[in-house]
C-alpha cells in the first residue's frame, strides 16, 4: 500500500508541474499555469486510497471479531487468499478445551502423596489433558497444592511433546506425560496408547483415560473446507486420531498422529510451506506455527496469542469458511476502490491538465471522491447486523 501510494504521489506531482510548464510554454499567462498545477494537486488527493483501503481492513476485521476472531497481524487478507492447505492440531483444537476424564475412581485410589505430586503436575501444564485432570481432581487437589506449597518448592519441567516432571527431595522423579514415556528421556516416543500416564521413577502408577467432544459443527466445516485441503497433526496416539478423523471425514492419508513438535514443523515444511494455515492450542504446536504461512491459535492458553496471527475464542470453527469468504468480499472492495480511483483520477487530471477545472471546484470533488470510494468498501463489506448473512450468500 505505501508503495503504491509513494508512486501515485510522484505521478501527480509530475503530472501537475509538467502540465503547469506546458501552459507556460504555449505562451498562457502564469496564473493560468499555476491554477492548472493546483487543481491537479488537490483533485487527486491519494485520501480515497488512503481511507477507503484501511477501512475494508477494519470492516472484514471487524466481522470476524463478531464471531470471536481477532487478527493481530498486518496484511493479512491478502495472506488469507492464498492459503491452500489447512493443518489442524487435534487435542484442544478440534475437540473441546477440556476432554472428560474417564473412571474418575482412578484419582480416588491415588494416596495423598501420589495425589500431591499429580496435581503440581498438572498445575503447571496448559495442555487439555492436564487441565482435565486438575478439574477433577477438585478441592482435594487444591487442598493438596496449597499444603505443598509450605514446604520446599519443587521445580517442574515441562517437555513439549512429552509431558511434565519433577524430582523431589529425595531423588524421586515423577511424569506425567503420554503413554510409554518414562519421564525421564528427552527423545520423541511414540504413545503406546492414548490417555497420559503418572509415573515415579518409571514405574506405572496410574493411566488416565479421556473422552472428547469435538467443537460445535466441526465436521459440518471440516466439510466445507475440503477444498483446502485438511490435515490433521497430532501427537496422540494413532487410534484416537484415525477416531476423530473419521468422524469429520478427512481422509485418511491426510491423518498424521504421534508426532513430536519437530514432527509437526517438518510436516507442514514438506507438504505446503508457502501456502498453508495451522490452527493450533499448545507449546506442541509453536514449532509448527514457525512453519505456516498463518497462524491462528485457541484464546486463554497464554501461550500462542503472542506468535499467531489471529487468536480466537469461539467455540466452533465455523468462522473459518466466514474468514475465507470474508477475503474474496474484501479482495473484491480493493479492486472495486482502485478501479474507481484510477477512473477517477484520470478523468479528473485530463480535465485540469485541459484547463477546464479551477483550485474550488476541485477542492469539493476531492472529498466527494473519498465519499464515493467509503460507500463501495461499505457495500463490499457491510458493517451492519446482515453482514454475516451476506457473506455467508457470497461463495
Amino acid at each position: 500500500m505505501e508503495q503504491i501510494l509513494r508512486y501515485y504521489l510522484a505521478a501527480v506531482f509530475l503530472l501537475g508541474i509538467g502540465g503547469g510548464l506546458a501552459w507556460m510554454v504555449s505562451g498562457e499567462p502564469l496564473a493560468t499555469a499555476v491554477q492548472v498545477t493546483i487543481s491537479v494537486f488537490v483533485i487527486s488527493c491519494p485520501c480515497a486510497l488512503g481511507v477507503a483501503l484501511p477501512l475494508a481492513d477494519e470492516l472484514a476485521s471487524g466481522r470476524m471479531r463478531a464471531l470471536g476472531v481477532f487478527i493481530r497481524k498486518p496484511a493479512f487478507w491478502s495472506r488469507v487468499r492464498q492459503i491452500k492447505t489447512l493443518f489442524f492440531d487435534k487435542t484442544g483444537t478440534l475437540t473441546m478445551d477440556l476432554p472428560e476424564l474417564v473412571q474418575a475412581d482412578h484419582l480416588d485410589a491415588l494416596d495423598d502423596p501420589s495425589t500431591t505430586f499429580l496435581a503440581l503436575l498438572c498445575s503447571h501444564s496448559r495442555h487439555p489433558l492436564s487441565r482435565s485432570v486438575m478439574r477433577s481432581l477438585g478441592l482435594r487437589g487444591q487442598r493438596l497444592l496449597t499444603q505443598a506449597g509450605t514446604n520446599d518448592p519443587l521445580v517442574v519441567h515441562e517437555l513439549p511433546g512429552l509431558g511434565t516432571h519433577l524430582t523431589t527431595a529425595k531423588g524421586n522423579r515423577w511424569s506425567l506425560g503420554k503413554c510409554g514415556w518414562d519421564g525421564a528421556s528427552s527423545a520423541t516416543a511414540q504413545a503406546t496408547g492414548a490417555g497420559c500416564e503418572l509415573r515415579c521413577d518409571g514405574r506405572l502408577v496410574s493411566r488416565f483415560q479421556f473422552r472428547e467432544a469435538l467443537r460445535p459443527e466441526a465436521a459440518e466445516t471440516l466439510r466445507q473446507l475440503r477444498n483446502h485441503d485438511p490435515h490433521i497433526l497430532s501427537g496422540d496416539h494413532n487410534e484416537r486420531v484415525n477416531e476423530i478423523a473419521k468422524l469429520l471425514g478427512i481422509q485418511s492419508d491426510h491423518v498424521h498422529a504421534g508426532l513430536s513438535p519437530d514432527d509437526k514443523a517438518d510436516l507442514v515444511r514438506q507438504i505446503d510451506p508457502d501456502h498453508s494455515l495451522f490452527l493450533g492450542d499448545g507449546a506442541n504446536d509453536s514449532l509448527a506455527f514457525d512453519a505456516a504461512t498463518i497462524t491462528g491459535a485457541v484464546a486463554g492458553r497464554g501461550l500462542l496469542e503472542a506468535k499467531a496471527d489471529f487468536y480466537f475464542l469461539s467455540s466452533g470453527l465455523h468462522f473459518i469458511p466466514a474468514m475465507f469468504k470474508l477475503a474474496k468480499c474484501h479482495a473484491s472492495a480493493v479492486r472495486t476502490v482502485f478501479a474507481f480511483s484510477l477512473c477517477y483520477n484520470l478523468i479528473a487530471i485530463g480535465v485540469c491538465l485541459a484547463g477546464l477545472m479551477n483550485p474550488l471546484l476541485a477542492a469539493i470533488l476531492m472529498p466527494l471522491s473519498s465519499l464515493v470510494s467509503l460507500s463501495l468498501v461499505g457495500l463490499k463489506i457491510p458493517a451492519n447486523s446482515r453482514s454475516n448473512e451476506l457473506i455467508a450468500k457470497k461463495d
